[in-house]
């Protein structure tokens, strides 16, 4: 009985506790009241109006420079836990090695892979369809940076969310293509060059975004590195954890000549081709390179003697499995074991077509390219470890006779 009377003598405090906090906090509020109150009509007046003008500041610095508010919130989220230990050049020092993820989002009739590294870095190489990039990159991965940014080319279903991106976060260092604005604008010279003209809001909007971006980097502020991508923006980082050196590489295979000579008849040839390495998991990423760049691949690399380089483990299909963009001899030299599609359910165009369809599923003598689709799978992640690699679908229930079939 003694226990249950001290026990209920600590609720009683408790409960005064409690009571004496509301009170306090009552009595506060109505100082506060009392305060105002008390004041002559005409200070009351200008505290409104200062407030009125603070919430009107606030609200148009939110609409005309979402830079500054995306930075203001940026302030008041919890960061992500870092597992880097140090950073020395291209060498990174972790005290946890974390898987490699290639997400291929579903966005629709559109390109938009993110890349999140083992160095607690990300890439996204395109970015199509605002509501579901953004749902995916902030409420799936929590992403805060984008610290590297390929445009692969102008056109819409690859650039059109670029908005969303340079709205909602800090991007670092951005890639693109060497393509011209035409239409009137205020960039500099030098920043708005290329072989090509284009004349579209998306890619004026585009750039004008870029122009603009900056970073915090400590305790500065720092403007967005960019570069017209070409044969020498290769970059790899090492990843050391406990007595183990794992190394990622992008190379950019094309476009295979200097800035100034990159020149294509067609903008979707712009994009390059780029084969990302990471412990013995190849792939080759192609936006929606066509007849030209292919020819300038093969070209290139056809008579190599190192032909076991261009060996890859996953092909992202180019322009979204059109049957300008993979062909047979492309197949033969990089011998891909698995493929991804980004298209959109019932798209008008019919990508993937079946030309491609049926080069993947006769491939090497009957032994067929495993094919997944943004379409019938949804979200596609591509979980690359030191031992090897897993795909996770977010949709697993499709018959391999619907995986080779083009959209009616």
């Amino acid at each position: 009985m003694a226990t249950k009377k001290s026990s209920t003598t600590k609720k009683k405090a408790t409960t005064t506790k409690k009571k004496a906090t509301t009170t306090k906090k009552k009595s506060t509020t109505k100082k506060v009241k009392k305060a105002v109150a008390g004041l002559p009509p005409l200070a009351k007046t200008i505290i409104a109006v200062v407030c009125f003008v603070l919430i009107a500041t606030f609200i148009l610095v939110c609409y005309f420079r979402p830079d500054i508010y995306k930075k203001l919130l940026n302030l008041f989220e919890p960061q992500e836990e870092s597992f880097v230990t140090r950073v020395e050049g291209d060498d990174v020092y972790v005290n946890e090695l974390k898987d490699l993820k290639v997400h291929f989002v579903d966005v629709g009739q559109g390109d938009s892979i993110v890349i999140s590294l083992p160095d607690s870095t990300t890439m996204l190489i395109d970015a199509f369809n605002d509501a579901e990039l953004l749902d995916y990159l902030k409420n799936t991965l929590n992403l805060k940076t984008i610290d590297y940014l390929i445009a692969t080319h102008s056109d819409a279903d690859h650039i059109g969310a670029m908005d969303a991106i340079f709205n909602n976060f800090e991007v670092k260092k951005v890639y693109r293509p060497y393509v011209e604005y035409t239409g009137e604008s205020n960039f500099e010279n030098n920043f708005n060059v290329g072989s090509k003209e284009v004349k579209t809001d998306v890619y004026r909007d585009f750039l004008d975004l870029l122009s603009k971006e900056t970073y915090v980097d400590g305790s500065e502020t720092k403007n967005c590195e960019w570069e017209f991508f070409n044969y020498n923006s290769d970059f790899s980082r090492n990843i050391h954890y406990n007595d183990s050196v794992y190394t990622y590489t992008f190379d950019f295979l094309t476009p295979t000549v200097a800035i100034e000579d990159i020149e294509y008849d067609d903008v979707n040839s712009y994009s390059p081709i780029i084969k990302f390495s990471y412990c013995d998991t190849d792939i080759l990423f192609t936006g929606d390179a066509e007849k030209e760049t292919l020819e300038e691949f093969l070209n290139k690399y056809v008579s190599s003697q190192d032909k076991q380089y261009l060996d890859v483990d996953v092909l992202k299909l180019g322009h979204h499995g059109s049957k300008t963009s993979t062909t047979e001899q492309l197949l033969q030299l990089i011998k891909p074991e698995h493929a991804i599609a980004s298209c959109g359910a019932g798209n008008k165009y019919g990508h993937p077509h079946q030309e491609v369809l049926d080069l993947l599923l006769n491939y090497n003598d009957n032994s067929d390219v495993a094919l997944y689709r943004t379409d019938l799978n949804g979200n596609i992640v591509l979980n690359v470890s030191t031992t090897g690699y897993n795909f996770i679908l977010e949709n697993s229930n499709v018959l391999p006779t619907d995986m080779y079939l083009a959209p009616a």
